[in-house]
Formats: structure tokens, C-alpha cells, sequence
């Protein structure tokens, strides 16, 4: 992954949260395109969220991600 920014270390995946946009990985105009690649990306669009389900109120945030869910390996 190049870097492109003058901080020491960048986290391993790229969480923007940056809400009112609309839910993409890339074209954001303060992240590098290269960066966070390949797959590797989270954008929280919209927080502060209410739905309700099952007669309940939550408050969720929205993401759309590109990045594993899970890595698995051999069991120990």
C-alpha cells in the first residue's frame, strides 16, 4: 500500500465516517484513491440512525464496506 500522508502508520483498514454522502468506497476527496487497497475500505454514511423493528427503537449507524468480515484460519 504507498503512502501518501506524513503520519507514522496508517491503520490497517480505512474508516471514514464522513455522514449526508452518498454510500461509496471510492471518491472521497481527502483519502487517497490507493489508499486502503485492495479491499479494504469502510465509509460510515449516516449515523445517528432510527429504525424499529420488532416494535423496538434502535439508533444505528450505516456503513458500506469492502474489507473481510472474517479471516479464518486452521483451529488451535
Amino acid at each position: 500500500m504507498p503512502r501518501t500522508s506524513r503520519a507514522p502508520r496508517r491503520p490497517a483498514y480505512g474508516p471514514p465516517a464522513r455522514w449526508r454522502t452518498a454510500p461509496t468506497l471510492y471518491g472521497e476527496p481527502h483519502v487517497d484513491p490507493a489508499a486502503w487497497r485492495p479491499h479494504r475500505r469502510i465509509h460510515q454514511y449516516a449515523g445517528m440512525v432510527e429504525e424499529r423493528h420488532g416494535g423496538k427503537r434502535i439508533v444505528i449507524d450505516r456503513n458500506v464496506v469492502d474489507a473481510p468480515v472474517a479471516i479464518m484460519g486452521p483451529r488451535t
